[in-house]
């Protein structure tokens, strides 16, 4: 760990000289704290693989009162209920300290869990967990400087889980709680940007590396200490006047500090099951694995493998290369007040994407098994910052998608 966190440090000092020798090389489009109004309160359907479908209810502020502090609550019905609110962009020092801060409180979702690790599994190889609270916090501090060419942040979050069953992939029930399982847990990130780009949120031309480090202590006695070096390196490469190809490799891998359990058969008694039983086998070699290994960044969901499920893919090493065409229909400053929505939309983008990844339990056997998936999908960026999302994602095990805000890279 010492080793590479040395390596770290040395291309942290390259870069950061870099950034300083040619960050005029590539000028920024726009002023990168965007302070248009807007805001919205739309009912608009939610689509999460491995979360559900349903629809989520927005109460969205952007640069409220003349500042740059962004906000939303969001109300959640549908396969999750519950309440969701962020602030962030509050700029404790103007341009220099931004805060944020986020608030999840869900009272029923199901969560589609696969009880094996690794690149070999089958899609149904999946347990359905209820759940009858998710907690979260999250609190951030972040110091921005060059035009937000580098960015030094810290983050710490908080979550409470109370499982109540767990069926399998099927819906037949395997075991209940009463009262509820509890799990928590925590990490603090610590993390770099060096945002050698043409605009931070929306990059056209130019290249973006994120390094962090991530730290997860032990909640419970039976839980393992470890700790995640992760980074992902973007490139834009123009195409044509307005059109981008974003092209992104991202690396994670967990190094533990102290093992948690390993033995079966306490761990089969805290999930309150047989090893006589297969599925309780499952759940027990998926813990061993854990507390041997811990866990790096999985593959699946809104980002990393968007053809497939929320964390289809976990293991201790993880490694992903995508490629997305994003085609600009227009160039404009358009603005539009439809009384729930207002807003000034900058452009409207196509998009095709390919991506692939794959996860290990060991850093020698990373790349051997792979899965990919491709699909297309529709984008709209405003000049407040946000870029709403639709994704159409098709992998081995079937489509998927997914809509939500921002960009996966």
């Amino acid at each position: 760990m010492r080793t590479r966190m040395r390596r770290c440090a040395a291309v942290l000092v390259l870069l950061s000289l870099a950034a300083t020798l040619h960050a005029q090389g590539i000028d920024r489009r726009k002023d990168q704290f965007p302070s248009e109004f807007s805001y919205f309160f739309l009912p608009l359907p939610y689509s999460l693989p491995g979360i559900g479908a349903g629809w989520f209810i927005p109460l969205a502020f952007n640069n409220m009162f003349g500042t740059y502090a962004d906000t939303y609550v969001v109300l959640l019905t549908g396969d999750a209920t519950g309440v969701v609110a962020n602030l962030e962009d509050v700029h404790l020092l103007s341009k220099r300290l931004i805060a944020r801060v986020f608030y999840q409180g869900i009272n029923r979702a199901t969560y589609r869990l696969y009880t094996l690790r690794g690149m070999n599994t089958r899609q149904e190889d999946h347990q359905l967990v209820e759940l009858s609270e998710v907690g979260g916090n999250l609190g951030e501090l972040l110091l921005t400087f060059w035009e937000r060419r580098f960015e030094l942040y810290v983050n710490s979050w908080d979550q409470t889980v109370k499982a109540i069953a767990i069926r399998d992939s099927k819906g037949n029930l395997l075991a209940q709680y009463s009262p509820p399982r509890k799990l928590t847990f925590s990490q603090t990130i610590q993390g770099v940007l060096f945002d050698l780009t043409d605009d931070k949120y929306d990059p056209r031309r130019g290249v973006r590396l994120r390094l962090e480090y991530q730290m997860s202590p032990r909640k419970e006695a039976a839980e393992p200490s470890f700790d995640v070096l992760q980074w992902g390196l973007t490139g834009y490469v123009p195409v044509g006047k307005i059109s981008t190809l974003a092209l992104h490799v991202f690396r994670s891998d967990a190094h533990v500090t102290s093992p948690g359990d390993l033995d079966p058969v306490t761990a089969a008694q805290r999930e309150n099951c047989s090893l006589l039983s297969p599925y309780c086998q499952a759940l027990v070699n998926n813990a061993l694995s854990h507390n041997r290994n811990g866990d790096a960044a999985p593959l699946g969901g809104q980002n990393l493998l968007r053809g497939y499920s929320d964390a289809r893919f976990r293991g201790a090493h993880t490694l992903y290369y995508g490629a997305e065409f994003r085609w600009n229909l227009t160039e404009e400053s358009t603005p539009f007040d439809y009384f729930i929505w207002k807003d000034v939309r900058t452009n409207v983008q196509i998009v095709f994407f390919h991506e692939q990844g794959s996860v290990s339990e060991t850093a020698a056997t990373l790349g051997k098994e792979w899965r990919a998936d491709s699909g297309a999908g529709l984008r709209m960026v405003s000049a407040s910052g946000t870029v709403y999302r639709a994704d159409y994602a098709v992998g081995d095990e079937g489509p998927n998608v997914t809509m939500i805000i921002n960009y996966p890279f």
